[in-house]
C-alpha cells in the first residue's frame, strides 16, 4: 500500500476516533447535568386552567401530554392535575420552585388560557388561529412563532398581572387591562383594541390600527408602522 493511502487511512480513522470520543463526552456532560424528562399522556383538551402558584411552558404538540423536567433520575415531580369538560386543571408543584425543574405541556387546539393568582405561565413557539387568555395576579409570557402563520384574534383580560408578548403575527388583538403592565414590541398586529384603566401600561410595535380607551392614570406607548 502506497504512503498517501496509509495517511488517508490514518487520518479517517482519527476523524472517526474524534468523532466517537465527542458523542461520548457529550452523552456524558448531559448526564452530569442532569438533563433527564418524564412525561405523562394527557386526554384531549381545548382549555388550560394554571390554579393558584402553578408554574408551566405550553407548547404544540399533536400528542397531548405533561412534560417533566428535573436534574437527577429519581427527582421527578409532576404537579397534581385533572381533566374536566376539556379543561386541563394544573395546580401549584412545590418542586418547580427548586433549581433545574420545570413543566411543559403540549397540546392541540388550545383555544383558552387561564392564570389564576401567583401563577406563572409561559408559551412557547406558539400558534393558534384564535386565543382567549385570563389573568389574574399572574405573569404571562407568550413567544409565538410567526413562521407558521397569522392568528387571527388574541384576547387578554388581566388584573394585576404583567404580560410579555413576542414574535405573533395578529390580525386582532383586544386587551382588557386593569392595574396591568404589558410589553409587546417585537409583533405585527394588523389593529388592537380595549382598554386600560387603574394605571395599566402598554408598550407595543408595529400596528396598523389603534382603538384603545385609556383613563387618567393609564398610558401606552406606540410605534406605528408605516
Amino acid at each position: 500500500m502506497k504512503t498517501s493511502n496509509y495517511i488517508i487511512l490514518a487520518f479517517f480513522v482519527f476523524l472517526l476516533t474524534s468523532t466517537f470520543i465527542l458523542f461520548l463526552d457529550a452523552k456524558m456532560h448531559n448526564k452530569n447535568h442532569g438533563l433527564y424528562g418524564q412525561e405523562k399522556k394527557l386526554e384531549p383538551f381545548s382549555v388550560i386552567v394554571a390554579e393558584d402558584g402553578a408554574e408551566f411552558n405550553i407548547r404544540n404538540g399533536e400528542n397531548p401530554r405533561i412534560m417533566c423536567y428535573y436534574t437527577s433520575p429519581d427527582t421527578c415531580t409532576f404537579p397534581e392535575y385533572s381533566i374536566r369538560n376539556d379543561t386541563l386543571f394544573v395546580f401549584a408543584c412545590k418542586e418547580t420552585k427548586k433549581q433545574g425543574k420545570s413543566h411543559e405541556i403540549y397540546g392541540r387546539n388550545i383555544k383558552s388560557i387561564v392564570a389564576k393568582v401567583n401563577s406563572n405561565v409561559s408559551l412557547q413557539q406558539f400558534t393558534a388561529d384564535t386565543l382567549d387568555i385570563k389573568l389574574d395576579y399572574a405573569i404571562f409570557n407568550a413567544f409565538f412563532d410567526k413562521t407558521k402563520g397569522t392568528t387571527a384574534q388574541l384576547s387578554i383580560t388581566a388584573f394585576t398581572s404583567k404580560i410579555n408578548l413576542n414574535g405573533a403575527s395578529l390580525e386582532n388583538l383586544n386587551v382588557s387591562l386593569n392595574r396591568t403592565k404589558m410589553n409587546s414590541w417585537n409583533n405585527s398586529i394588523a389593529h388592537i383594541s380595549g382598554s386600560l384603566e387603574n394605571s395599566s401600561s402598554l408598550s407595543i410595535g408595529a400596528i396598523q390600527k389603534i382603538n384603545l380607551d385609556v383613563d387618567s392614570t393609564s398610558t401606552y406607548q406606540l410605534n406605528k408602522s408605516k
